[in-house]
């Protein structure tokens, strides 16, 4: 058997690769807390973080992360020689090009886009908060109480409405427009649609109130959801 054969010991490079992200996400969870100025770069006692731009260093951690998914999978003898890992690189190489004050072609906007709009982690956000909503309504509530109990769980973990203060009813009110069907946000209801399709598989259904709040509160504290704060 060839060198190019062999196959990592499956726990041992799981492990390996998890120490390695949980490193990296707690470097990433902190600037993102440096830049929304929740902490005080002085506190850490590191004088690079001092200096530095918590955007960029979190952009840098990103990327730091990114490959050490790519080197972890070329360890799996499938993927070796970069086969079917060629965008991942590319990506990981535009990313410290953009670092460098470069204009990578892969990070550059669609031609013809303005840039006005909600990033595609507030769409993300909005598209998981319309889903809690509907399924409380399932489970029993009205309308208006579901999206006061749903605003209540996202506010009080910090996320806010398009002013920036506590994320309200009102604001989900909104979003739900936009994300009803044949409503403005297409994708955000295909988002929807596919976690209803999923839920009536893995859990309860119709759903109970318990389970639906759970679900919203363990939404609000994904770190997937938490970029949009």
């Amino acid at each position: 058997m060839t060198d190019e054969a062999v196959w990592p010991d499956p726990g041992d490079w799981v492990v390996r690769l998890n120490d390695k992200l949980k490193v990296l996400d707690l470097e990433y969870y902190g600037f993102n807390l440096i830049r929304r100025m929740e902490v005080d770069p002085d506190e850490t006692g590191n004088e690079d973080v001092v200096e530095g731009d918590p955007q960029a260093n979190a952009t840098l951690v990103t990327t730091a992360a990114l490959a050490a998914v790519l080197q972890a999978l070329r360890e799996i003898p499938t993927f070796r020689g970069n086969v079917g890992l060629q965008s991942l690189s590319d990506l990981t190489n535009a990313m410290l090009d953009l670092d460098r004050g470069l204009r990578p072609a892969l990070l550059q906007p669609r031609p013809g886009q303005t840039g006005v709009g909600d990033s595609a982690a507030r769409r993300n956000l909005k598209a998981h908060v319309v889903l809690c909503v509907e399924l409380l309504e399932l489970a029993g509530y009205s309308n208006s109480a579901a999206r006061q109990a749903i605003a209540r769980v996202f506010a009080d973990a910090g996320y806010t409405g398009r002013k920036g203060g506590r994320l309200s009813a009102k604001s989900i009110f909104d979003w739900g427009n936009d994300l009803a069907v044949q409503g403005a946000d297409r994708e955000g209801r295909r988002v929807i649609d596919r976690a209803m399709a999923d839920w009536r598989i893995r859990r309860i259904w119709p759903p109970t109130a318990a389970d639906v709040l759970t679900f919203a509160s363990e939404r609000a504290a994904d770190p997937a959801l938490r970029t949009a704060i």
